[in-house]
C-alpha cells in the first residue's frame, strides 16, 4: 500500500466515475490493509460504498506517520500552505533527520501547482513516512487536462500538442519550462529540490511516464499500461533515522 498507488487508483475511479462507469469493489482480504485504507478515509474520499468491516475503524495506525486522511486538493489559497505544515509537524513530531524546511516547500510547491492547474477536477494527495524503512513517500494526483495539453496552451510549446505524453512530460522537467505565457519555474524547482534531497520522482500522464533518478538526475521515459488524464506524481525521500 503506496501513497503513489492510492492516489492513482482513486484518481482512476473518480474518473470513470464521471464517465458514468461504475465499479464492484472487492476489499483486500487483509486486515491491515483494509484498516490502513480506512485510516486514509480512502473509502469516503472515492465514495466507495462496500468497503468491508473495518470501514470506521482503525483510524489510529498511521496517526503520526502520515496526514491521516487523503486530502483533496481544490482552488484554494490556503491549502497548499495547510498540506505543507501537516508535513512539517509529522517530520519534527518524529523527530526525523532531513532537511524539513526543503521538504515542506517542495510538498508547498507540488500541491500549489495542483491546486492553480487541475482547473475544475479534484486532485487528491496521500503521504507516508515510514521510519524503519528510513523513507517518505508523497503523492498527488489529479484528472485534469495533463502536462501535454497544459505546456501546449503556452505559444512556445505548442508544437507539444502533437508530442507523446512521455516527451511532454521530459520537456516539463526543464528550468522554466510553463504552460503558463507569463513564465513560471514549473517542475524545474520541484526536481532540484529532490535531487537536492536525494530521491527520485516518478510522474504518469495520459498513457506516459517519466523517472526522475536521485542519484544522477537522469530520466527515464515510457509507456504505462493504462491511460489517465491528469498527472500523478510520486515523490520518494530517503530520511535518516530518529534523532
Amino acid at each position: 500500500m503506496e501513497p503513489y498507488g492510492l492516489v492513482y487508483l482513486g484518481m482512476f475511479i473518480r474518473h470513470n466515475n464521471s464517465l458514468g462507469k461504475v465499479f464492484t469493489i472487492i476489499p483486500p482480504r487483509s486486515r491491515p490493509v483494509t484498516a490502513y485504507l480506512s485510516s486514509q478515509r480512502f473509502w469516503e474520499r472515492f465514495n466507495i460504498s462496500a468497503a468491508g468491516p473495518d470501514r470506521e475503524g482503525h483510524r489510529g495506525m498511521a496517526r503520526f506517520t502520515s496526514l491521516r486522511d487523503m486530502i483533496d486538493i481544490e482552488n484554494n489559497q490556503y491549502i497548499a500552505e495547510d498540506v505543507g505544515r501537516m508535513v512539517y509537524d509529522i517530520l519534527t513530531k518524529n523527530a526525523i533527520a532531513v532537511k524539513v524546511d526543503l521538504v515542506t516547500e517542495l510538498v508547498i510547491e507540488l500541491v500549489d501547482n495542483f491546486s492553480r492547474h487541475s482547473g475544475q477536477q479534484i486532485g487528491s494527495c496521500a503521504m507516508q513516512l515510514y521510519p524503519n524503512a528510513n523513507r517518505l513517500d508523497f503523492a498527488i494526483g489529479d484528472c485534469g487536462v495533463g502536462i501535454r495539453a497544459s505546456l501546449a496552451r503556452n505559444p512556445v510549446y505548442e508544437q507539444l500538442i502533437n508530442a507523446s505524453h512521455q516527451e511532454a512530460a521530459v520537456k516539463a522537467m526543464e528550468d522554466g519550462v510553463t504552460g503558463g505565457a507569463e513564465g513560471g519555474t514549473g517542475f524545474g524547482t520541484v526536481r532540484d529540490n529532490v535531487l537536492e534531497l536525494g530521491g527520485h520522482m516518478f510522474l504518469s500522464t495520459g498513457d506516459g511516464w517519466i523517472l526522475v533518478e536521485g542519484a544522477t538526475g537522469g530520466i527515464q521515459s515510457g509507456r504505462m499500461d493504462s491511460q489517465l488524464p491528469g498527472v500523478q506524481i510520486e515523490i520518494s525521500l530517503p530520511v535518516g533515522a530518529l534523532k
